[in-house]
Formats: C-alpha cells, sequence, structure tokens
C-alpha cells in the first residue's frame, strides 16, 4: 500500500498536498459536474433541489440514472462531506489508482505466488495514460479494479467450483452495474465472455481430446450448476436499476440523447482503432516534438481522453510470450491455482477478443472493404453507450494478466537475482512508457480561477449571470467549476436535458431580436460571452476581456471570454416566442442568430414572461423564414383550425408577421425544409 501511494503521489503532485484547491481535473467534467453538483448542494450527503443555476426554475442535483453510480456516489459524498467538493474528488482519484493496483496486486499474486510480478501487474494495471487522462476528465473511468474484481472472482472460482464461491462471483459481478453507466457494458461483456470461455473450452475438449470426455462433460456440467446461483444473484442485485429504468426511461433517454447525435455516427468517431493500442499517449515524456500534431490527425473525431489506448509495449511482448508458451509441452501440461494454464490462457484472450470486438467502430475497412463488426448488432440492440472505446478499462487488465504470465515463463526456472533483475528491468522500461510530460497538469482553483470570475466575485452588486453559449456543452465544465468561487446565480444549467420552460431554446442567439430584452426581464446583471465577442449596440462591456493569442500574436476568439452589461435603454420583454416541438434541431451561427430547421411540421406558441399573464391575451409575433435547398419552400401557419398565413419561401428570409391568439400555433411546410430565425413576440396592445 505504501508503494501505491507514494507512486500515486509522484502522478498527482499537489492534488495530495493542496487537496482542497488543487486538481488534476479543474475545469473539466469532474469540477464543473460532480464536485459542482456537490457544493450546489451544501456539501451535503443528499442531492436535491438547487437555486443556483437554471434561473429561475432551478434545478433538481440528482437524476434518476444515477442509481448506476451508487457505489461511486456513495464515497465521493463521504469524502467532500468530510473535507471538500475538490479535495473529495482527488480522494477518488487517489482511491481509483491504489484500489486499481492493490487489486491486480492481488489477483496477480494469488495466482502465480510472486511478489515482484504482482508488484509490477500492480503498476502496470494503475497507472496506465489511459487512466492518467481519465484523472483529468472522468475520474471513474480509473477503477479499472471493478472489472480486475470480477475477473479474480472468476478465476478463483474456477480453480475450485463450489456454490460459496459462485455466491461471491454473483456479487462482486454486480459492483459495475452500480458504478458507472458504461460500466454496466463493460460488466455484461466481461462476465459473458468470462462465462462463455469456460463452456467453448470444454466443448473444444470434448470434440478435440481423446478420452476422459466424461469426467469432461460432468465437470461442466457441474460448473453450470453453481453458476446459475451466480445468475440468480446478480439478476436479484440488480432488480433496482431494472425498476428505475422501467419508471424513469422516458427521462432517462432524453437526458442521454443531449450528448448524442446518430448513435451509429457517435460509435463510429468514439470506437477504438487497434492502432490505439500501440500508439504512446500525445504527453509521453519520450515521443518527438512533432509528435503531437502527427497524434492529432489519427483522433478521427474523437479526443486524446477517449483515444489514448496505449498498452505499453512492455505489457504487449510478455502477453504474447505467455501466448506463445503454449507452444511447449512443459507449459500446456502446468497448473496455476488448479488451472490448466492453456485454459487459464484461452479464457484471459476470449474475454479480451469480446471486448476488442464490441470496441470497434461500426464499420471497418479491410483491405479495401467495409465490413460490419459486431457493434452493429449492439447498436439495434441499445443506443445507451456511444464511446465503446471505454471497453479499454476491462482489455488493458486482462492483457496486464496476461503479461504476467508471460514474465512468469521467462523467469520460472531463473535464480532469484535473475528473476528480480528481468523484472526491474521490465519495471523501469514500463515506468518510461507510462511517464508524462509534464509530470503534473494540476491547476488550483483559485489562483486559476479566470479574471472575469474574480471580478465577480468582488461585485457584490451582481447577483445573475447569463454564460454564452447557453446551452453549448463544451463549456459548461468551466463555467460550473468557477461558480463556486462568484457563487452568482446562473441561467445557464447544469443539465442541457431539463425543460426550461418559455427559455429553453427562445434565448440561445444573444442577437435573437428577443433575447436582450428576456435577459433584462429577468434582471440579469451580466454576460459572459466564450470563444466570441459582440457588437450588439444593447450591450457595453463590463470588464475587460481575457484574450487568448496563439503562437504567432493573433488573438484566438475561440478560447477568449468576454463579458458585457446590459443597456439600460433596452426594455424589458414581456413575451417570447417559443417553437415548442416539431423542429429538428437549434443551431446558432457566428452572428449569434438562432436557426431552427423544420422539415414538416412545428409547434410554435407565444409564451408571456410578465409577473402578471392577462386572461386572453392576444400576441404580435414574427419571425423570418427561408427554404435550405433550392426549390421554393411551401409553408402554411394555422392555429385552432383557421390558417394564418400560407405561401411559399425561398432561399431568401421571408419576414412574417402575424397576430395570434394564446395557444399553439401550427407551422407546416412541403417540398423542402424551412430555417426559422429572428423570433420575436410582443403582447398586442
Amino acid at each position: 500500500m505504501a508503494f501505491f501511494f507514494l507512486v500515486s503521489w509522484f502522478f498527482m503532485g499537489t492534488a495530495i498536498t493542496h487537496c482542497s484547491t488543487t486538481s488534476t481535473a479543474l475545469g473539466s467534467d469532474s469540477t464543473g459536474g460532480l464536485a459542482w453538483v456537490q457544493w450546489a448542494a451544501g456539501n451535503d450527503l443528499t442531492w436535491g433541489h438547487t437555486d443556483k443555476s437554471n434561473y429561475p426554475f432551478g434545478e433538481t442535483l440528482g437524476k434518476p440514472q444515477f442509481i448506476t453510480s451508487t457505489v461511486f456516489i456513495i464515497f465521493y459524498k463521504l469524502f467532500s462531506t468530510l473535507t471538500t467538493p475538490i479535495c473529495g474528488l482527488n480522494l477518488m482519484v487517489l482511491l481509483g489508482y491504489m484500489s486499481t493496483a492493490l487489486t491486480m496486486y492481488g489477483l496477480v499474486r494469488w495466482l502465480l505466488k510472486r511478489n515482484d510480478i504482482a508488484l509490477l501487474a500492480g503498476f502496470a494495471a494503475a497507472y496506465v495514460p489511459f487512466h492518467q487522462l481519465k484523472a483529468q476528465s472522468h475520474i471513474n473511468y480509473i477503477y479499472g479494479s471493478t472489472f480486475i474484481a470480477t475477473i479474480w472472482a472468476y478465476l478463483w472460482f474456477m480453480s475450485r467450483p463450489s456454490y460459496k464461491k459462485a455466491l461471491l462471483l454473483g456479487a462482486v459481478s454486480s459492483i459495475g452495474f452500480y458504478f458507472d453507466g458504461y460500466f454496466i457494458l463493460i460488466s455484461a461483456i466481461v462476465i459473458g465472455s468470462l462465462l462463455t470461455s469456460s463452456f467453448v473450452f470444454d466443448l473444444g475438449k470434448l470434440l478435440f481430446v481423446r478420452g476422459g470426455r466424461r469426467e469432461i462433460f460432468n465437470q461442466a456440467l457441474q460448473r453450470a450448476k453453481y453458476l446459475v446461483i451466480s445468475v440468480l444473484l446478480l439478476g436479484l442485485l440488480l432488480t433496482p436499476i431494472l425498476i428505475t429504468y422501467a419508471k424513469n426511461g422516458e427521462a432517462i433517454e432524453q437526458s442521454l440523447a443531449t450528448v448524442r447525435s446518430s448513435i451509429r455516427g457517435e460509435t463510429e468517431l468514439y470506437g477504438a482503432r487497434p492502432i490505439e493500442f500501440v500508439l504512446p499517449s500525445y504527453n509521453s515524456a519520450f515521443v518527438p516534438n512533432n509528435y503531437l500534431s502527427w497524434r492529432s490527425t489519427k483522433l478521427h473525431g474523437s479526443n486524446f481522453s477517449e483515444s489514448t489506448l496505449y498498452m505499453s509495449y512492455t505489457v504487449i511482448v510478455l502477453a504474447l510470450v505467455a501466448t506463445g508458451c503454449l507452444a511447449y509441452r512443459k507449459s500446456r501440461a502446468s497448473k496455476l491455482q488448479n488451472m490448466p494454464y492453456p485454459g487459464l490462457v484461452f479464457t484471459l484472450v476470449f474475454a479480451f477478443a469480446a471486448c476488442f470486438a464490441l470496441s470497434l467502430p461500426y464499420l471497418v475497412t479491410i483491405l479495401g472493404h467495409e465490413i460490419r463488426t459486431p457493434v452493429a448488432a449492439l447498436v439495434k440492440f441499445t443506443s445507451n453507450w456511444r464511446v465503446l472505446s471505454r471497453l479499454f478499462l476491462a482489455m488493458h487488465p486482462l492483457v496486464v494478466i496476461m503479461a504476467s504470465l508471460g514474465l512468469y515463463m521467462i523467469t520460472k526456472n531463473q535464480s532469484k537475482y535473475w528473476k528480480l533483475g528481468i523484472v526491474g528491468l521490465c519495471g523501469l522500461v514500463l515506468f518510461m512508457e507510462y511517464l508524462p510530460a509534464p509530470l503534473h497538469s494540476n491547476g488550483d482553483l483559485y489562483k486559476n480561477t479566470p479574471p472575469i470570475y474574480k471580478q465577480l466575485q468582488r461585485d457584490k452588486n451582481t447577483k445573475l449571470v447569463a454564460e454564452y453559449p447557453l446551452a453549448d456543452f463544451s463549456y459548461t465544465p468551466e463555467i460550473f467549476t468557477f461558480q463556486p468561487v462568484h457563487n452568482k446565480t446562473l441561467v445557464n444549467a447544469s443539465d442541457g436535458s431539463i425543460s426550461k420552460g418559455p427559455f429553453d431554446a427562445s434565448i440561445a442567439g444573444l442577437n435573437d431580436p428577443q433575447t436582450l430584452g428576456a435577459l433584462r426581464k429577468l434582471n440579469v446583471d451580466v454576460i459572459i460571452t466564450h470563444g466570441f465577442s459582440s457588437d450588439n449596440a444593447g450591450l457595453t462591456t463590463y470588464y475587460p476581456a481575457t484574450l487568448n493569442r496563439g503562437a504567432d500574436g493573433k488573438i484566438n476568439k475561440a478560447a477568449s471570454t468576454y463579458a458585457y452589461r446590459i443597456n439600460a435603454s433596452v426594455p424589458s420583454r414581456q413575451s417570447l416566442l417559443v417553437i415548442e416541438k416539431g423542429y429538428d434541431y437549434l443551431s446558432v451561427d457566428t452572428k449569434q442568430l438562432s436557426h431552427r430547421i423544420i422539415t414538416e411540421k412545428a409547434v410554435m406558441r407565444a409564451e408571456n414572461i410578465s409577473s402578471t399573464r392577462p386572461l386572453a391575451p392576444k400576441y404580435n409575433i414574427s419571425f423570418s423564414a427561408n427554404s435550405i435547398c433550392q426549390s421554393n419552400a411551401s409553408l402554411i401557419i394555422t392555429q385552432a383550425g383557421q390558417t394564418l398565413w400560407t405561401g411559399s419561401v425561398s432561399t431568401n428570409p421571408t419576414a412574417i408577421y402575424l397576430s395570434i391568439d394564446a395557444g399553439d400555433v401550427s407551422v407546416k411546410t412541403a417540398i423542402c425544409a424551412v430555417d426559422i430565425t429572428k423570433l420575436s413576440a410582443e403582447l398586442a396592445t
């Protein structure tokens, strides 16, 4: 434990010594999500409602799908309540590293009875570059220990099957289902492949091995009886998840859909490429200076966090040695923990192959031919999982166990000193393969807070802030990371899937006709823009821009931040025009105008956002419509069966002005899809 703690400290740096302020994950989904939720909840063990975001509605912090992260959340809540939300994150990273290292150490020590190889295996499993990068964003994915424990429980069962071990296997297997949503998929594949492997191996022996077939059959049948207990217990333990998804399936699906487009397309982007298993991390200390730019060409729409799947040449070579030993009769005849060496290798390789096959993109190209992978079947079955490269969490431990077998076979007949020398050399090479540059990428919550947020902290008169892009997930982590510093209420919501009433998509574009008036009605004090400056006449500078300059000295607007106040001359808006449903998607262009594409039928309505609502309000509305193809689009607008407007629109925007009653207005299009922009609604006088 002491060794792995020191190694963890080495990789984490000041995230341990300055636990409450410094984090490897500063500005990421961890500090902008998990730590923010705990802060917004008042650093309490309960996650209820908060008024600090999604103003004026607030939002619920706990979500039904969090049941699949129960184990992780319990530990995080405990750590953060005893310390701080940031320190809680760091302690979870530390626990992830150490639990993975210690679990792999325990498995290999039990299997081989070799402390030296077990120590190396623990290091190899825990501090792989994939985990290092996940410590900066999605700390759940450091916990390879979840799958190592499942593999260990299975191998322990296989060594001498019993009902007791079958019950333990079922219990341990269930942990992954309550640790992270993606762990459900990974756990299911790992468990399924492990259970299948033994029966496939037995079938092979029945078909190709002479003699002893009755004994082989009886042993397989006996194991099957035991494993029924494992499966039944696992099913029983998963009942709360099944009930939760049965009751809240629609809400969960809506929440998940906010970070997805086409699930097939997503699997193409985030599927693993075989070459990525041998490509060193982009920040490796021992790659050429131009490696980063070259490595960027291999991202295929993904990112470094999801595509850094490097297993190390040391681990891969040793794993191949383990497989190659099957060519020798003496190796084939050996047993480890009462398990025949060929059966053990087959189990590990079979499970790896299953995980590998389901980690790939939807299509792969072989010799110029596109071939569907097993992912095609997975996509038809479910659309819950898009980043299939995360199956690395199970693949890598399997390869590390194989590498441990290879190292064992190389050194088992060597002297004590030769054993230590060979293992030590492998450890040194592996350490260099894993070493990043710079070593620490820790950020300090207060030292690294952007200047605009420090100004907001000092500004006692400012209460409400809106940050644009209003609903762009890419900026969300930073926005919510630094909210605990300035402690202002946000119009932005942490959950992009929640309903924000009339404000949901009606003020997405900062230059939409109704946006500034609506924000003024809400009493928004400051508008912060990320990635663009505004020349809107209704805004004046609140605080000097934080400009990011590239190596050439030119301003990089995409990485710059600007802050404004709404001018007093901007009238408060009493009403908003909202396209409630039926549009395909919403986008915001470079001029900060929002666009909604309607392909068939959409529903719009006027919403009164004033404190006093007339009994029977009438509204004057306006918007622009244009065809998005070369042909003119036919457009008909009706309300309560009455036609309000009909005609055709060309590629040039047509301004449409209507007087409507309260309630839904139907917008139908034909021939071509229509782009709706510049929405506006006013109470009729």
